[in-house]
């Protein structure tokens, strides 16, 4: 995936370093240094580093712990320096002595250690401790409600570990005391677009617009959740912008590229995805099928000599090896077609067009078997794609006819949405309906069930957490029911705007 360097993401970060040196400072005289000596350096080695003394303000650090061996905020900045010069394997060393001796604020130093774990290729070892960055972060806040430090280490530790609820609670509760804070405002808009809350992503950009109006990051966040919105036209008029201030990369052009295609601007679109292409050929992931096609059609030879990039970068990337497999055949290289469109069946071994495409190169080498078998796999693909496409129109007619009978015969409409739970080819809207008839017949841990199925796949979906508040309460689970009505609150109210919610 092409991902655009996030320039508010980098500011959150360093905004955050700066907060570890400042709590470390105000909380180095309380910690239970070996004896005055080492608290006089401990305050020496932070003046120099405070002053921007660094080298002069690390030496006096490694002084300090070869002294005092057991000095875990000497241990911590050291590991911080570390980090920040790139230095994973020394910075995990002083972080992991750091987290085993007294400190003042200890969930920072595990939010360090979390990322030099992660920096060395350690993910495990990373998750274990965002984990308990997060478990003393939230012992602090019960402790000191609303303190910034903790706040950060919880909403860095939520987003490590995919909990967009626990990020944009932790953002929700920093705007409280920062409101206009840019960097706050696009880390809870990116943790609102990751759950799905598109609208309030695109206000909470539009609030960090209104505090740095020429950061094309931001401009291209903005763009992101007004398509994800459904508001094409405005997110080609941000991704434009972006690009006019200058944002590098493919990503920008890869935005503005489906935003063009959904406004119906096809030419502009496919302008767009060949710059995309030209900035970085692994963005041929994310171009569509058609649009391939159009660039094939305008400029075949340019098309070709980026799928050639593409596939030297990555020898299984589907997309090129189709595309060049093709071209090959094309040009009456059947050998070199052969190889290709080969390689692609051992990638992508269910692809019915590479089988075809596969059979018909066999076909023309005078490969009778190989073609035949080939071409017998291409059939039974396309027959199961059918079949596909024969139960999901079948679905369309079910669930009509349970739409058509939810007044009248709940049972039999509950009937028909369950079989296609059952055939894996229920939509959020069967789950939402099946909900609603089950709590409608009492059966309020039931109906939950169905509400909690829609939140696997969309987090931030309106009606199934009232829908899932509704039937908490009914069951006498207020305090779960709480949770739940907290996070509609949450998105509805972070933004500074009362949107209605309804079933």
């Amino acid at each position: 995936m092409v991902r655009l360097a996030n320039d508010d993401r980098t500011r959150a970060h360093r905004a955050l370093a700066m907060a570890l040196v400042a709590a470390l400072v105000a909380g180095a005289g309380g910690a239970q240094a070996p004896g005055d000596s080492a608290a006089r350096a401990m305050a020496r080695a932070l003046a120099l580093l405070e002053a921007g003394r660094g080298e002069e303000g690390e030496a006096a650090l490694e002084s300090l712990v070869a002294s005092f061996p057991d000095h875990g905020p000497a241990h911590f900045q050291l590991g911080r320096l570390a980090l920040e010069r790139g230095a994973a394997a020394a910075a995990r060393e002083h972080l992991a002595a750091a987290v085993a001796l007294p400190l003042p604020r200890p969930y920072l130093a595990w939010h360090l250690l979390a990322r030099a774990e992660a920096r060395l290729g350690r993910p495990e070892a990373a998750r274990r401790a965002w984990e308990e960055a997060a478990r003393l972060a939230a012992r602090a806040l019960a402790d000191r409600p609303g303190d910034p430090q903790a706040l950060r280490v919880a909403v860095a530790a939520g987003e490590a570990r995919g909990d967009w609820w626990a990020a944009l609670e932790g953002y929700g509760q920093l705007l409280s005391q920062l409101p206009r804070a840019p960097a706050l405002l696009a880390g809870a808009a990116r943790a609102a677009l990751e759950l799905g809350a598109h609208e309030a992503a695109a206000c909470l950009a539009t609030r960090a617009l209104a505090a740095t109006p020429e950061d094309p990051a931001l401009h291209h966040l903005l763009a992101r959740a007004r398509l994800a919105a459904g508001d094409p036209a405005a997110a080609a008029a941000a991704s434009r912008r972006a690009l006019e201030l200058g944002a590098a990369g493919a990503a920008v052009e890869l935005t503005l590229g489906r935003a063009l295609f959904e406004t119906m601007d096809t030419g502009a679109a496919i302008a767009a995805y060949r710059r995309a292409l030209e900035r970085d050929p692994r963005a041929l992931a994310a171009v569509p099928d058609v649009a391939l096609a159009a660039l094939g059609a305008d400029d075949d030879a340019a098309l070709r000599e980026l799928l050639a990039a593409v596939l030297a970068a990555d020898p299984g990337n589907a997309s090129a090896l189709y595309g060049l497999g093709l071209a090959a055949a094309r040009d009456g290289d059947l050998a070199a077609a052969r190889t290709l469109l080969e390689r692609l069946v051992d990638v992508a071994p269910d692809d019915s067009r590479a089988r075809y495409n596969l059979a018909r190169v066999y076909a023309r080498q005078g490969e009778v078997e190989l073609g035949r078998a080939a071409m017998e796999t291409f059939e039974r693909l396309q027959a199961a794609e059918d079949e596909l496409w024969l139960e999901r129109n079948a679905a369309f007619r079910s669930r009509l006819e349970a739409e058509a009978l939810a007044g009248s015969a709940p049972l039999d409409a509950l009937a028909i949405y369950s079989e296609l739970a059952a055939g894996g080819l229920a939509e959020a809207g069967d789950f939402l309906a099946a909900g609603g008839l089950v709590l409608g017949l009492g059966d309020n841990d039931a109906a939950a069930a169905w509400f909690e199925r829609i939140l696997e796949g969309k987090p931030y979906h309106p009606a199934a957490l009232a829908g899932l508040v509704e039937a908490r309460e009914r069951a006498g689970r207020h305090d779960e029911a709480k949770l739940v009505r907290r996070r509609l609150e949450l998105v509805a109210g972070i933004c500074a705007a009362q949107s209605p919610v309804s079933r």
